[in-house]
């Protein structure tokens, strides 16, 4: 009988939802650890494993590109912040002079041990 299903079943099956920097087998150990776990019995079933694949895949891809999208925009986003906190001729020379972390503790941003923020008097 589980034959017949799988035959059933990969008739109504699509394409494994990859892109082409990912691991076909990698999704098929997903899947077939899915199938050993919940242990379809019909048609329905095993569309069902599919598609919780399919949808955990989906998550784990997401998860990876918020850490790249972040990773990648972290710098401008930090030049952005020290924009804001410092006037232009102050970051212009704090930039040139290597001195921006200690112009920084001045304005009230974390010290060096992060033990909270020092305010400039």
């Amino acid at each position: 009988m589980t034959e017949s299903l799988d035959q059933n079943v990969d008739m109504l099956r699509s394409v494994a939802p990859l892109l082409i920097t990912e691991s076909v087998d990698e999704f098929a150990s997903l899947r077939k650890g899915l199938k050993s776990e919940i242990k379809p019995e019909g048609v329905i079933e095993q569309m069902y494993v599919d598609d919780f694949a399919t949808l955990i895949w989906d998550i784990l891809r997401l998860r990876r590109y918020k850490t790249v999208i972040i990773n990648s925009s972290r710098r401008a986003a930090l030049q952005g912040i020290l924009e804001q906190l410092l006037c232009d001729r102050d970051y212009e020379k704090g930039h040139r002079s290597g001195s921006l972390p200690a112009m920084l503790r001045g304005r009230g941003a974390p010290g060096p041990d992060g033990d909270g923020v020092r305010v400039s008097p």
